[in-house]
């Protein structure tokens, strides 16, 4: 009877450590899928996005870091390139999330196409026609064709 113990409490410990091991090692929890339906697969050419009101200098480094614009602000997704190959493609699709009716909403606004290389800040920008109207926003930024980051922020 004490060996029945003992092999059942193996089996179970065995069933946790496996189940435990399979998702340390499957895909990351914090990676959620963005407006386009495309969960992100980091290519580890990407240390951050930052999200700012500005940049400054040739270094484009963020100014006034955010997460919430006022309505008449200039969106900078400031992406930290980290030792990225020559000819590297950069993508930034930017949307309206939540905007306001149905039809607005998961909308593209813009989208912009650069080439980078090395350990440089690459900043996408987007400037508004007219207001942004109140609500939430996201950025999708691709490296080479591939989903990389999805960085959200919000319009108050």
């Amino acid at each position: 009877m004490k060996n029945l113990r003992i092999t059942l409490l193996a089996i179970i410990l065995l069933v946790v450590s496996l189940a435990c091991s399979l998702s340390v090692s499957g895909s990351p929890t914090n990676q959620s899928p963005g407006v386009s339906g495309l969960v992100p697969k980091p290519s580890g050419l990407i240390d951050t996005v930052t999200m700012a009101k500005d940049t400054q200098g040739s270094a484009k480094d963020p100014v006034n870091p955010t997460t919430v614009f006022a309505n008449t602000d200039k969106f900078h997704a400031v992406v930290h390139l980290n030792n990225a190959p020559t000819d590297t493609q950069l993508k930034a699709i930017w949307y309206a999330v939540v905007v306001g009716s149905a039809s607005e909403n998961n909308q593209v606004i813009d989208s912009t196409n650069v080439t980078g290389s090395g350990s440089v800040n690459i900043d996408f920008s987007l400037t508004p026609d007219t207001n942004f109207p109140t609500g939430t926003y996201q950025v999708e930024i691709y490296v080479n064709g591939v989903l990389d980051k999805v960085v959200e922020f919000s319009v108050q």
